[in-house]
């Protein structure tokens, strides 16, 4: 275990993340912009994250076991060691992210001398065709709401089901997602990438979705979008960024369909700016959907947006204004916007105006300034 001397003059923020993925670059992106001089860090993490990533960031990285999955053994054992870290340290405020570790932590820091706050990152509770598994995370949700002191809702839409389903609203804080526009900007001016080397023609029109091939994602989808793009856009090529669970029922979909030889899976990678950069039309055919982080990404890099309805994409996306929006599983619908763009390079191209503009409310340095303020209020409370 790292120092843990005690800095009074310094507000200690105990952070306990289970799922990499998004929750590790929203982590990173947040304490990259908070002031080192009033907050100190320390990190309680599964295994998936790597401790190199925090340095500079966090005093020092605790690794718990957690899995994603219910374990009575495995989370008791979790949540004994981190209420062992929780005690030895002392941290002002304990800061819960996503829906594992939002359980374990809470019940870990039950009790305890400290604030606990916790960011679900999108309501598990929210996921579509899980039926029983629903009422389950909701009803886990309302058990564990007395031992939550703040709750920071991510999206207009994620605010709207806590005050509706969990909490009152006097607990919830809606501080919207953000993206670091440095850390594009820099990525973007090192991105050295071609379509070539991805094997796409430079003449072909890309069509490309960022995200894991997971239910959530609609990768059967936009499959069947591709195959009824092709018929109309001849030179249209698609690329989806992010291996996942589904990629062989993918590749199978795509032979079904006869598109394989018009599509490229990348596997996952910290650095999808450059691959997006690729792109002609960028696609979210999500089927649930907190947030949508990669949405005010496509704007910066100045992609027009096809995007399903789902949970808070329209909170972000305006039809017709900044993106264009389909109904959630509607293949034709998709590739009917997706043409519409190609047909239409002025109504792209406003579209892609109406982006750059509304991306500004997406900067993390907002979420930061955000966070601290709750922070401070609630040492105060």
């Amino acid at each position: 275990m790292g120092n843990y001397s005690i800095f009074w003059e310094m507000i200690t923020v105990i952070h306990i993340a289970q799922c990499a993925g998004g929750v590790d670059r929203y982590l990173k992106m947040l304490l990259r912009r908070m002031d080192r001089t009033k907050f100190r860090h320390v990190l309680i993490c599964s295994y998936d994250f790597h401790k190199e990533d925090y340095v500079g960031l966090v005093e020092s990285v605790e690794y718990v076991e957690m899995k994603n999955s219910l374990s009575m053994s495995s989370d008791i054992k979790a949540i004994i060691e981190i209420r062992k870290i929780i005690k030895n340290i002392r941290p002002k405020i304990v800061y819960c992210h996503s829906s594992k570790a939002g359980g374990v932590g809470r019940i870990a820091a039950f009790g305890l001398q400290t604030t606990v706050i916790y960011n679900p990152h999108g309501w598990a509770f929210s996921m579509t065709g899980v039926g029983i598994k629903r009422f389950f995370f909701q009803f886990i949700e309302k058990i564990l709401e007395p031992l939550t002191d703040k709750y920071v809702l991510i999206s207009k839409y994620e605010y709207g089901k806590a005050i509706k389903k969990i909490t009152s609203k006097s607990k919830c804080v809606l501080i919207e997602n953000g993206i670091d526009f440095e850390e594009m900007a820099d990525r973007v001016s090192h991105s050295k990438l071609t379509r070539k080397d991805v094997g796409l023609p430079d003449n072909g029109y890309v069509i490309g979705a960022v995200g894991r091939l997971s239910p959530q994602k609609a990768p059967d989808i936009f499959i069947r979008m591709a195959s009824v793009v092709l018929k109309t856009i001849h030179n249209a090529y698609f690329v989806m960024v992010g291996g996942g669970e589904l990629k062989t029922e993918v590749l199978n979909l795509a032979k079904e369909y006869g598109i394989e030889q018009r599509l490229i899976i990348i596997e996952w990678t910290d650095n999808t700016v450059e691959y997006a950069l690729l792109f002609d039309v960028a696609v979210l055919l999500s089927r649930w959907e907190g947030f949508g982080l990669v949405l005010p990404e496509y704007m910066y890099l100045g992609k027009p947006i096809v995007a399903t309805t789902a949970g808070a994409i329209p909170d972000i996306i305006k039809n017709g204004e900044n993106g264009l929006l389909v109904d959630i599983d509607c293949p034709d619908q998709a590739a009917e916007a997706i043409i519409q763009l190609y047909n239409n390079p002025m109504k792209t191209e406003a579209i892609i105006s109406s982006g750059k503009r509304e991306m500004f409310k997406y900067e993390i340095s907002r979420v930061a300034n955000q966070h601290e303020c709750m922070f401070k209020s609630a040492c105060k409370q």
